[in-house]
Formats: structure tokens, C-alpha cells, sequence
């Protein structure tokens, strides 16, 4: 028993030992978060810095709403007055008390109402609008910053290439094949491969910081925008059509007739007059009591002027609305116009994607066996990176021609 306690001692004394010698661990870096396109749609909507404001907004414009059915425009007022009266050289206090007590019989209270919540929905029409721009700039740049990433992939795979050729030129002309000047083209090839890899990091770099600043992340906190950029057909323009009241604009344009219908009729209400119950009683010198009602005379003044505004307004409103039903159809069919070409150039190009592959290949394996010379292969993959530039920019294209479709259609969240 007490052998076995020894030994459990010294096992620990050497275990303890290890630990203290060695090296501590080096502390891990944050996981990036990935930013695929519906995460940039949930955060951009939620807590993009311009949707923040806009939703301040709408809380002011409901807040005004507070007391807007108020059953008088003015309170009632009550008037006090008292004072000493001499009469044969005697003294006496003479008084008097008034109560003037408005009642609108017009009808305004309940059209104010209504002009507070139509005020209301447009704000958060408007609002709406803003939500959906601010999701689709923070798409846009989601669709910038992971074509950036695809092109600092690319430019990776292309940088190894032309080190992989550098070396076959060394290689070749140690052994007579390649003179030195096949040395100093293939050198210059790698520099320039090294300095289009370097622009598209830092240019990657940077859009994931205007992202991050769209969604309303730290500008520390690390992250990678992926997903892929071509997403499956939309519905076709028919039903597109079909729902053209559901477009950002002219749910707008609707919201802000429907408050300009209400603000007129409130006007033409206004111009009512507001009788004023009125109750009084004193001394002068003998006590007294009067009951009566002061209605204002609408000569001068019937709110004719705010009233012409209005039903001027109103109609201009309407003017708006049916222009942005014109407009939202045009824009429709346009950006619908828009996302088929971008979807057919991104398929003609992909089509050609294993050929371009297959010509690179080939070119570097004919340079390798001494059958092309270094400007024959620098030419040909001149011609490849260039195809797949010209890919990568149809997808970038792609995405965002469906996302300003999405906008224009209401279809983002």
C-alpha cells in the first residue's frame, strides 16, 4: 500500500513538472463570422444605422397621435374677477365669475385622428422603403465583397501557376533549353501576378469593412462573406406584374394620397365655427347670473386658404400616385430586362469554363516539353485569366441585377 502511494506521488510530482515546463498555448483567433446573403439581409434590416433612424421616426409620427381626438381645439376658459366698488362713500366688493365652454360639432376631432394615422402609415411606409434600401446596399456590398474574395482566389491559383512556371523556366535554361530572357519574362509575370493578388486583398479587405459597417457590426469583428452569388430564377414578369402595388415606391406614393384624402376633408371640417357655451356670474351691484353662447361669425375667415391647399394637394398626390405605378411598371420590366441578360452572358461564359481550363493546361504542358515558348504560354493565359475575370464579374453582375429586381419587387425581407 505504501509503494503504491509513493508511486502515485511521483507520477504526480512528474505530471505537475510537465505542465509548469511547458510552452503555454498561444491564444486562438476569433472565428470569422460568415456572411452569407441571408444573414446580410437579417442583420441589415434589423440593425442597419439608417433603419435604426427611420424607426425613431415612425415612434415620432405615432406619438402624434396622442390626444389628436381632442373633442374642441382650444380648452375651456374660466375668468375670475373681483374688486372693490365705492358708492356714497361706502365700500362693497363687486365679483365676477365666467365659464366659456367650446363644443366642436364638426366632426374635425375624428378627421384629425384619421390625419395622425395616415401620417403614421406613411412614416412607416417610408420607413419601409428605407429598410429595404439599406438591405439592398448591404447586399450590393455582400455581392461586391464575395466576388473580391473569388478574385483573390483566383489570383492566389494564378500567382502559384506563374511560380511553378518560373521554376520550369530556371529549370530549363540550367539545362540549355531556355535562354535567360524566358527567365526575366516569366520573373516579370510573377511580379505582376504578386501585385494583383496584393490590390485584391486589401480591395476585399475593404468592402468587408463597408459591409460590416452596413449591418451594423464592429468594425473589429472579423468576417467572411460567402454563398454563392447566382441564386435560382425569380417568378416570371407576369406574376411580377401582378404585384406591382407591393413595390416599396408605391406603397409609399399610396400611403402619402390616403393622407392627403384625410388632411382635406379636416380642413374643409375646420372651417366650421366652434360655439362656445358660456356661463357667468356676479354683482354689480346686485347678484346676477347669465347663460348664453358665442358662435363665431365664418365672414372673413372659413379656413379657405388652408382648405384650397389641401384639396390642391390632394390631388397632386394622386398625380404621384399613378406616376409611380407607371414608373414601377417601366422600372420592373427594365430591371427584369437587365437580370436575363446578366443571367445568359454568366451562362455563356460558365459554359466555357472547362475549355479555358483545358487551353491553360495544355499551354503550360506544351511549354514544359519544350514544344511553346514562354511568350506562347503568357499570351494564352493572358486569355484564360481574362475568361475568368470576365466569369466572375458576370456572376458579380448576376447577383446584383437580381438583387435590384428583389427591390424593386418588394421581395426583400
Amino acid at each position: 500500500m505504501r509503494a503504491h502511494t509513493v508511486f502515485v506521488f511521483i507520477a504526480f510530482i512528474v505530471t505537475s513538472a510537465i505542465a509548469a515546463n511547458a510552452e503555454p498555448q498561444a491564444p486562438q483567433a476569433p472565428q470569422a463570422r460568415l456572411l452569407d446573403r441571408a444573414t446580410v439581409v437579417a442583420l441589415a434590416a434589423a440593425q442597419a444605422p439608417s433603419v435604426a433612424v427611420a424607426q425613431r421616426r415612425v415612434e415620432e409620427s405615432r406619438a402624434a397621435r396622442t390626444g389628436a381626438g381632442a373633442l374642441a381645439p382650444t380648452n375651456p376658459e374660466l375668468s375670475v374677477y373681483v374688486g372693490p366698488r365705492w358708492q356714497s362713500g361706502v365700500a362693497s366688493a363687486d365679483y365676477f365669475v365666467g365659464l366659456a365652454w367650446p363644443f366642436d360639432l364638426s366632426g374635425a376631432a375624428s378627421r384629425r385622428v384619421s390625419v395622425a394615422s395616415d401620417r403614421a402609415r406613411l412614416t412607416e411606409s417610408e420607413a419601409e422603403a428605407i429598410r429595404h434600401a439599406a438591405v439592398a446596399e448591404a447586399l450590393m456590398l455582400w455581392a461586391a465583397a464575395r466576388g473580391a474574395e473569388e478574385r483573390v482566389l483566383l489570383d492566389s491559383a494564378h500567382l502559384a501557376l506563374d511560380r511553378s512556371v518560373l521554376r520550369s523556366a530556371e529549370v530549363r535554361r540550367r539545362a540549355g533549353t531556355a535562354s535567360d530572357g524566358d527567365v526575366a519574362l516569366a520573373r516579370a509575370l510573377e511580379a505582376q501576378g504578386v501585385a494583383r493578388l496584393v490590390t485584391s486583398d486589401h480591395v476585399a479587405t475593404a468592402l468587408e469593412q463597408r459591409l460590416r459597417a452596413r449591418i451594423g457590426l464592429p468594425s473589429t469583428e472579423p468576417t467572411h462573406a460567402s454563398g454563392s452569388l447566382v441564386t435560382s430564377d425569380p417568378k416570371p414578369l407576369d406574376v411580377l406584374l401582378q404585384n406591382l402595388a407591393s413595390q416599396p415606391a408605391v406603397v409609399r406614393a399610396l400611403a402619402a394620397k390616403r393622407l392627403a384624402e384625410s388632411d382635406a376633408v379636416l380642413q374643409g371640417r375646420v372651417g366650421w365655427p366652434v360655439p362656445r357655451v358660456t356661463a357667468s356670474m356676479g354683482r354689480d351691484p346686485d347678484t346676477y347670473a347669465h347663460f348664453g353662447a358665442d358662435v363665431p361669425l365664418p365672414i372673413y375667415q372659413r379656413n379657405q386658404t388652408a382648405s384650397a391647399v389641401a384639396s390642391a394637394h390632394q390631388q397632386t398626390a394622386q398625380m404621384e400616385y399613378r406616376a409611380e405605378l407607371a414608373m414601377g411598371e417601366a422600372e420592373l420590366r427594365a430591371a427584369y430586362a437587365e437580370y436575363e441578360g446578366a443571367r445568359d452572358a454568366f451562362a455563356a461564359l460558365e459554359g466555357a469554363s472547362t475549355d479555358v481550363d483545358d487551353a491553360e493546361h495544355l499551354a503550360v504542358r506544351s511549354y514544359e516539353l519544350g514544344q511553346a515558348s514562354l511568350s506562347e504560354l503568357a499570351t494564352t493565359r493572358r486569355e484564360a485569366t481574362t475568361a475568368r475575370m470576365a466569369k466572375l464579374d458576370a456572376a458579380i453582375a448576376l447577383a446584383k441585377a437580381r438583387i435590384a429586381l428583389d427591390v424593386l419587387t418588394g421581395a426583400l425581407p
